[in-house]
């Protein structure tokens, strides 16, 4: 998994404004905390 990417919607993170979440010892990042909240609620959906 590139870390400079959206788990959600393949855009670019932004270390400054960094969203993420550790998930079954993965760490996952995201584009905002929208993405992060969508993750949260159906994770099987993105990995």
């Amino acid at each position: 998994m590139n870390e400079d990417i959206c788990t959600v919607c393949g855009g670019e993170t932004h270390e400054a404004e960094d969203s993420s979440m550790q998930h079954e010892n993965r760490r996952y990042r995201f584009c905002s905390d929208e993405h992060k909240e969508e993750f949260e609620r159906s994770p099987g959906r993105f990995v």
